[in-house]
Formats: structure tokens, sequence, C-alpha cells
């Protein structure tokens, strides 16, 4: 499996790096901020793509929901690794430049205070990540007994909303915040994120049980007891995880209630 953490460490923030090197070039009135976030929008886009087909085929795959097995289930955690850790650092920058360009004294230069305001200002999303790498990823890959790929695929298949929601952010950033294509791909984010990360979770506790209930071997409890607060805490991490992206949409009301961001610069007051 170090061969799949590897083609992960290499794969996500290279693609950061490709994306952002062609934004900039492509697009030369963009900003720092633009092609940061930019960038970071795709290389979800395209974790998301993967994510998802890899959830279809393990879920195809198994017959047996306790019990059947798919290299992928392993596979693509130890793999997804760095990009959690990749997508904490992407978030950062693009928090970063956001307010560099703006001229926030504070960000001339990283320092601990730049730091600080993002851990206030982006919390709920950090906190998402943090929990999937210190509390999903252990009962995934070391204590669930080889069992339940069934399940792990299902969790995978929720970052089928992802790609939409990222698209929504590009499409703002090229100036179609207005268009109908926009206003669909709403709809289609409001779809994709109910049917996969809300609907889902349940039908998933139902297979089990049922399952379980047809199955002459009495199965480890901690298996459905595990499988079930999995999908549980998915389920509200994935309703945070939209109220975050909700509140970082340019011009939402919700992004300017309640929000620490740092004070202007004297530059920027003297000018008001």
């Amino acid at each position: 499996m170090l061969y799949a953490l590897s083609c992960g460490v290499v794969a996500f923030p290279g693609l950061f790096l490709f994306f952002r090197e062609v934004t900039s070039r492509t697009f030369k009135q963009w900003t720092d901020a633009d092609v940061v976030l930019v960038s970071e929008r795709l290389v979800s886009i395209l974790h998301a793509v993967l994510a998802t087909t890899a959830g279809v085929i393990i879920i195809t795959s198994c017959s047996n929901v306790m019990t059947d097995r798919h290299w992928l289930a392993t596979a693509f955690v130890w793999f997804g690794i760095p990009y959690m850790s990749y997508d904490i650092y992407a978030m950062y920058l693009s928090h970063y430049y956001t307010y560099r360009v703006k001229g926030h004294q504070d960000y001339k230069e990283h320092s601990l205070r730049t730091l600080n305001a993002f851990l206030r200002q982006d919390f709920l999303l950090v906190l998402h990540h943090v929990v999937l790498l210190t509390i999903f990823l252990p009962i995934t890959l070391f204590l669930r007994r080889d069992l339940g790929d069934f399940f792990i695929g299902c969790l995978f298949t929720a970052e089928f909303s992802t790609p939409f929601i990222s698209v929504g952010r590009i499409l703002i950033q090229l100036g179609l915040k207005d268009c109908w294509l926009h206003k669909l791909n709403g709809v289609v984010v409001l779809l994709a994120f109910f049917t996969c990360r809300i609907a889902l979770f349940p039908t998933c506790t139902g297979h089990m049980d049922s399952t379980q209930a047809s199955q002459s071997t009495v199965y480890p409890s901690i298996c459905p007891c595990a499988a079930t607060w999995v999908t549980s805490a998915s389920w509200r991490l994935s309703c945070t995880g939209l109220c975050c992206c909700v509140e970082r949409l340019p011009g939402s009301t919700v992004a300017r209630a309640g929000r620490s961001i740092p004070p202007p610069s004297k530059v920027q007051r003297e000018n008001s």
C-alpha cells in the first residue's frame, strides 16, 4: 500500500502546481488568489471523480455487503490520505492570497498570525479533514477486521456532489454567476448532495441490518456499531461541509455574518 500512498503524495500536489501554472498563463489578468482558488477546485474535482468511480466499482462488486472484499476499498484510502493533507494546505494558500491581494498588512508574508486567522475562519472545514484523517482512516484501515468494503464504497460515492460544488465556484470566478448554467448547477448540487450524502447513509445502514439478519454467522459486534457510527458522523460532517462551502461563496450573506476577518490595513482605513 506504500505504492498507493506514494502516488497520492506525488499526484495531488503535482496536479495543483500544474493547474496553477496553466491557469496563470491562460488567465493573465487573474490575481494569485484567483489562480490558487481555481487550481484547488480543479484538483478537488479530479479527486471526487476518482473517489466516486472507486465507490461505484466497490459497491457493484460486493454481493454480500459484510464479507465481500475489493482491493480498492483499502488502496484508495491510502491513495487519498495525501489529498486530505494537501487540501488543508491548498485552502490555507487560497485564504492567504485572498487577503494579500486585498492589501492586508498581516499578509505580506506567511506567519503564525495568517495561519491562526485561517484556522479561525475555516475551522469547520479543517476539522472535517482532521476527523477524516484521525478517526475515519484508522477505522477503515485497521479496526473493521476486513469487513464492510461495501460501506466503504458508499462513503466514496459521497464525493459525487463535490465536482458540482467546485464547478459552481469556478463559474463564479469566470463571471458566469447569473447565467443559466450556474443556476442549473446549483440545482444539481442540491440533488447530488441529498442523494449521495444524506439519503445514502440511512440506506446503507438498512442494508447492513438486513444482511446481518439473513446471515447465520454472527459478526463481531464492533463492525455494525462502527459502521453505524461512521455513517451517522459522515452525514453530520457532510452537512457541515456544505454549510462551509456556502459560507465561502462570494456575496453570501452567511459569509459576512459572525466571521472573524483580519482588520484592514492602515492605507485602506485612510482611503475610506
